[in-house]
């Protein structure tokens, strides 16, 4: 089992112990109930395939050196199945995403959510966020709580019109699949 932790603080503290601590990769609530539930990986739709066996995903995190910590104890908790592998890659480039761009994980979860999980418009984001951007970060799709909600009303409804005529109706289907409304 993969426990619960809060990546900014627990991870500050681990750098602050352990020289190593980039290679220590930190779950959240909804990493851990998909590893758990063993649920497919519905954010990729780039269209490429990204098919790795569970082995070839395991052989990479043992490469990398990448390990998950136990939020109770600190312990080291053994990475043993291809999705619990998938997650701990996933994780460390979140890690450095959120390090190169000088940004708190936080920040970088957030807005990676607001985009659908789509790491292509993740960086697209962070890109415009720069001070010397020419791109209007604006410009890219994000999503907020209450336009996912919107997304549950039936379409005629005003709140979901209204999201309708934000977003387009190409972008209001990609995040109607992505949270499998």
């Amino acid at each position: 089992m993969i426990a619960d932790v809060n990546p900014d603080e627990e991870l500050n503290q681990l750098m602050q112990q352990d020289s190593s601590a980039a290679n220590v990769v930190q779950a959240g609530n909804d990493d851990i109930d998909m590893v758990e539930n063993n649920q497919a990986d519905k954010e990729n739709q780039s269209g490429v395939n990204l098919n790795l066996s569970s082995q070839d995903l395991l052989e990479m995190v043992d490469r990398k050196g990448l390990y998950v910590t136990d939020k109770n104890t600190s312990k080291r908790v053994d990475i043993s199945t291809g999705h619990e592998a998938y997650f701990a890659l996933l994780a460390e480039d979140m890690f450095n995403i959120a390090n190169s761009y000088s940004r708190p994980m936080g920040d970088v979860h957030n807005i990676f959510y607001e985009v659908s999980c789509n790491r292509d418009k993740l960086i697209q984001v962070l890109d415009a966020q720069k001070k010397d951007s020419k791109v209007d970060p604006a410009t890219i799709p994000r999503w907020q709580t209450l336009e996912d909600l919107a997304l549950r009303h039936t379409e005629d409804t005003p709140s979901f019109q209204v999201v309708l005529k934000a977003k387009g109706l190409d972008e209001v289907n990609a995040r109607k699949a992505f949270l499998e409304i």
